[in-house]
């Protein structure tokens, strides 16, 4: 049984990552989650980098485990102000 699976989230419009960086978010550093690709309109951006900006409608393709992916949802559902 693996650790880590492949998650997909939305980034809904009242989450307090839009318009932040990964970075800026604390996305992998709070959560463990990995974001390796977002899907924004038609296009998709791989691997990208931590300044790479977080907007409303993206959706995030993450890589970890059942804890980090259901505090990284709330997040970016605007459940959580922010991550820690």
């Amino acid at each position: 049984k693996a650790d880590e699976k492949i998650y997909r989230i939305q980034i809904l419009p009242e989450s307090k990552a839009c318009n932040n960086t990964i970075s800026d978010a604390n996305v992998e550093s709070e959560t463990g989650m990995r974001i390796i690709a977002i899907r924004r309109s038609n296009c998709w951006i791989y691997n990208p980098e931590p300044s790479t900006m977080l907007k409303k409608q993206d959706w995030v393709i993450t890589r970890g485990n059942d804890e980090g992916y259901k505090e990284l949802n709330k997040y970016l559902h605007g459940e959580l102000e922010d991550l820690e």
